[in-house]
C-alpha cells in the first residue's frame, strides 16, 4: 500500500490534532491546513509551476473517517498520486517541492475555500546526490541524518494533508447533481468568483478539477459540442490565466462529446485541458525547468494588438506551460507546442504545428479553416529568434497565401521584449 494512502487511512480516524498541526480561526471557524516548511529552503530552488487542485463539493460523497475515504476512492487516488512525498515525485506528476493548494467548491456556488496548502518535502536526484555528497552545501538540515530530516518532515507534512482533506467530508448530503447542466453549475459559479486561485510568485498554475462528469452536456456531433462550449466560456468570463488542467471525474467519464464540450470551454477560459477521468497522470508534462517573459505587439495588416508570451521549457527543452496572449476584442490565450534549439544565450523556437490558431476551430475533424473571428486567423506555425534583449518572428502557414485586403501578406510578425 502507498505510503500516503497508508497515512489517510490511518489518519481519518482521528479527527482531533494539536494546535501545531492546524491553524484555526476565530468562533471555531476552521482555516487551511498548512506545511509550508518546505516552500522554501536556503540553497534549493524553488519549482517554477503550482498545482492547485479544486474539488465539487456536488461530487463528493459525505462521511466521516474511513467512510469517506471510501465513499470518495477516485478523489483520494487522484490526491495521492500529487500529494504524496513518494508517488508525487516518482511518477514525475510533481516537481520537489512544487506547492499544492486543495480547494473546495461549495455546493451554493460560493468563492472556493481552501482546505490546504503545502510543499512536499522532497529533492530531485542531482540535489540528494549533492546533500549526500556535502551535506552543509545544499539546505539547513538538521537531525543527524537527511532520511531522518526527511521522514520527520513527511509525517508532518502528511499529517497537515490529512487535517485539511478530511474535513470535506465533514459536509450535509449536497443538493443533488443536475445532470448536463454544467453552464449552471455551482462548481462554474465557484471557479468564477475569484480573479485567480494561484499564489503570486509560486510559478505558473495547473489545475486537478474533482467533479461530476455528469454535469457535462452530450451533442449530436464535436461541432456541436465545441461551439458550445466556446459560448458558455463567453458567458461565464472564467480567467484561468493561461493553465493546464486535469479533470478526475467522481464517477463515470460522462457522454461521449462532453470531452470536446470541456475541451472548448476550458481552452475559451484560459486553460488547457490535458487529462480527462484520471488515469496515467504520469503521462502529463513535465514541469518547466525555467519560465521567460515577453510582452509587445503582432502585427496585423491594418492594425497592431497588444500580446504576451509566456514561455516554459523542460528539462529537453520542450515547450510546457507555453502561452501566446493577445488582446483584440477579448484577452485570448493560446497553448503553445514545440521546442528551443539554443546555442549560446540565443534561442530558435520551434513550432511542432500542433494547431495554435486552428485549436479554436469549431471543426477539428475537417481540413482548417482560416477565418477573422479566430485568434492568427487559424494560422498554425510559429517562429522565433530569442536573445536576451528581445523574441522576433512570425507565424504563419503553408495553406494561408494571404488575407482578404492584402494578398500579399503571408505572416503575422511579432516583436517583444521580456518583462
Amino acid at each position: 500500500m502507498r505510503y500516503l494512502f497508508m497515512a489517510v487511512a490511518l489518519g481519518l480516524a482521528l479527527v482531533g490534532c494539536g494546535p501545531d498541526d492546524d491553524e484555526t480561526g476565530g468562533k471555531g471557524v476552521s482555516r487551511a491546513a498548512l506545511n509550508e516548511v518546505w516552500c522554501t529552503r536556503d540553497g534549493l530552488d524553488q519549482p517554477l509551476r503550482q498545482t492547485i487542485f479544486v474539488v465539487d463539493e456536488r461530487a463528493l460523497t459525505p462521511g466521516t473517517g474511513a467512510e469517506f475515504r471510501t465513499g470518495n476512492a477516485r478523489l483520494f487516488e487522484a490526491l495521492n498520486a500529487v500529494a504524496s512525498p513518494v508517488e508525487g515525485v516518482n511518477s514525475g506528476v510533481m516537481a520537489p517541492r512544487e506547492r499544492l493548494t486543495v480547494y473546495l467548491a461549495p455546493a451554493d456556488g460560493g468563492a472556493p475555500r481552501m482546505v490546504f496548502s503545502g510543499c512536499a518535502p522532497g529533492l530531485s536526484a542531482e540535489e540528494r546526490a549533492a546533500v549526500q555528497a556535502e551535506r552543509s552545501g545544499i539546505g539547513d538540515f538538521v537531525g543527524g541524518t537527511l532520511s531522518g530530516e526527511m521522514e520527520t518532515a513527511v509525517e508532518a507534512y502528511n499529517r497537515a494533508f490529512i487535517l485539511g482533506v478530511v474535513r470535506m467530508g465533514d459536509i450535509p448530503a449536497p443538493p443533488p447533481v443536475r445532470t448536463g447542466d454544467f453552464g449552471r453549475s455551482s462548481l462554474v459559479s465557484s471557479l468564477r468568483s475569484v480573479r485567480d486561485l494561484g499564489r503570486d510568485g509560486e510559478g505558473v498554475p495547473r489545475y486537478f478539477i474533482f467533479t461530476d462528469f455528469t454535469t457535462f452536456p452530450d451533442f449530436p456531433d464535436v461541432t456541436a459540442a465545441r461551439e458550445a462550449g466556446f459560448e458558455l466560456a463567453r458567458e461565464a468570463r472564467l480567467t484561468l490565466g493561461g493553465a493546464e488542467v486535469v479533470l478526475v471525474g467522481s464517477g463515470s467519464n460522462g457522454k461521449p462529446r462532453a470531452r470536446d464540450f470541456a475541451t472548448a470551454f476550458f481552452l475559451g477560459s484560459q486553460g488547457e485541458l490535458l487529462g480527462w477521468g484520471g488515469g496515467a497522470l504520469g503521462s502529463l508534462p513535465a514541469a518547466p525547468v525555467e519560465v521567460r517573459r515577453y510582452s509587445g505587439e503582432l502585427i496585423y495588416p491594418d492594425t497592431r494588438y497588444p500580446v504576451r508570451l509566456i514561455l516554459g521549457h523542460d528539462a529537453q527543452n520542450r515547450l510546457v506551460n507555453s502561452w501566446l496572449i493577445v488582446t483584440s476584442d477579448a484577452e485570448w490565450a493560446t497553448p503553445l507546442g514545440g521546442s528551443l534549439k539554443c546555442t549560446g544565450d540565443v534561442c530558435e523556437l520551434l513550432s511542432d504545428n500542433s494547431g495554435l490558431g486552428q485549436r479554436w476551430t469549431t471543426h477539428p475533424d475537417g481540413p482548417p479553416r482560416f477565418t477573422a473571428d479566430m485568434p492568427f486567423s487559424g494560422m498554425r506555425g510559429i517562429s522565433a529568434e530569442i536573445t536576451p534583449e528581445s523574441v522576433r518572428g512570425e507565424i504563419s502557414d503553408p495553406d494561408v497565401d494571404g488575407f482578404e485586403d492584402a494578398p500579399n501578406v503571408r505572416s503575422l510578425p511579432f516583436e517583444m521584449t521580456p518583462f
